[in-house]
């Protein structure tokens, strides 16, 4: 339902953009993962209403979670995702960190 509602504010778009991906990710849909990881990208990278600050950071979210899909369960690929993400400015940042933590 939450793929269907259209929003007039940027930020709820935004917000409603990363509890998709979360979902899906969750939910393991990964066909549907993968293809809103890029439907994301392209709404970020069209959209000259969204701020360097929110650019950066969703940005950062479509990317690690990207990462973190294709680390499947390797401990090395995790470990350094987990360095290098949590010292970025990412959206969500605590949802990357459990799902890091649940793979090591």
């Amino acid at each position: 339902m939450l793929h269907k509602v259209s929003f007039t504010d940027i930020y709820y778009q935004l917000d409603s953009r990363s509890v998709l991906l979360k979902t899906y990710y969750e939910t393991s849909d990964l066909d549907a993962l993968q293809y809103h990881i890029t439907a994301f990208r392209n709404f970020l990278k069209r959209n000259h209403s969204v701020s360097e600050y929110q650019l950066s950071i969703y940005s950062n979210l479509v990317k690690y979670t990207q990462r973190l899909l294709a680390a499947g369960n390797s401990k090395t690929k995790l470990l350094k995702l987990k360095k290098v993400a949590l010292n970025k400015s990412v959206a969500d940042v605590q949802w990357l960190e459990q799902k890091i933590e649940e793979l090591i």
